[in-house]
């Protein structure tokens, strides 16, 4: 992992073997996935990723995130967060960069216009995912 700040020297970290990385991430997915909280599994994957890297984000309002292989299964916001009971997006703003390339781009002064996305009634095919059945309602 890197830790890159402005006007900072990039700092990097030895994350380790990335199998109970891995191991950690999958338990954690799939407590969810049963309907579960995962507190535990996630408290795991919050102290192998996130807690190495604490000293060099502290004061940091915002973090960018750029994930890879196992690392992009984690919803690093429902990371756990500073105090029990709290989670990583309520300590500081989150923001995913699934290609490392948009971190170099400029970024324009000039606000987007506002916009919207909905979606409902997915259904992603057979094999992939379950169809997300809530989704037509909401």
């Amino acid at each position: 992992a890197w830790v890159i700040r402005r006007g900072q020297p990039p700092v990097m970290f030895r994350l380790g073997f990335i199998a109970p990385i891995e191991e950690a991430i999958t338990a954690w997915r799939r407590e969810i996935a049963r309907g579960g909280e995962g507190a535990g599994h996630a408290r795991a994957v919050h102290e192998r990723i996130w807690k190495p890297l604490q000293k060099d984000l502290a004061g940091a309002s915002r973090v960018i995130v750029s994930p890879d292989g196992p690392l992009s299964r984690i919803p690093f916001a429902a990371l756990p967060g500073s105090k029990p009971g709290r989670f990583l997006l309520e300590d500081l703003a989150l923001t995913l960069a699934p290609v490392p390339r948009l971190l170099a781009a400029p970024v324009s002064g000039k606000a987007a216009p506002p916009s919207l996305l909905v979606a409902g009634g997915l259904d992603y095919g057979e094999g992939v995912w379950d169809r997300l059945a809530a989704t037509g309602p909401e």
